[in-house]
């Protein structure tokens, strides 16, 4: 399993200062997003290529009231992300699982479209 993006630059950096610098800073958010998905494609191809057969990608994108940033900053921040992460291990053969705490409802008309399915 492998901690989405999102959750693990807020690890990180702490929540409150990921979230502002979504909107004050995004180059710099964007930058950290590219980075933490560069190192997650090279450490989950090197597991695969060692014998593990899927991936779990665990993202926490909402709470109980709905997505912890807006439909709009999702597809900016996270989906190409997500997107070039699930590619690469599509490429490589495995399924790839996706799991999010939350109320995503509002994100989950994104996550179906067939550019980003999961």
């Amino acid at each position: 399993m492998a901690y989405g993006r999102f959750l693990h630059a807020q690890l990180i950096f702490g929540m409150d200062r990921f979230l502002i610098d979504l909107r004050r800073h995004p180059q710099h958010a964007k930058s950290v997003m590219d980075g933490l998905t560069n190192w997650w494609i090279e450490l989950g191809e090197a597991a695969i290529d060692a014998g593990l057969d899927a991936i779990w990608i665990g993202d926490d994108y909402g709470d109980t009231h709905g997505p912890q940033i807006s439909p709009t900053h999702f597809r900016e921040f996270v989906l190409p992300f997500l997107r070039r992460e699930v590619n690469a291990f599509r490429k490589k053969g495995v399924p790839v699982l996706l799991h999010s705490d939350g109320k995503i409802t509002d994100l989950i008309d994104d996550l179906s479209q067939p550019a980003y399915r999961l």
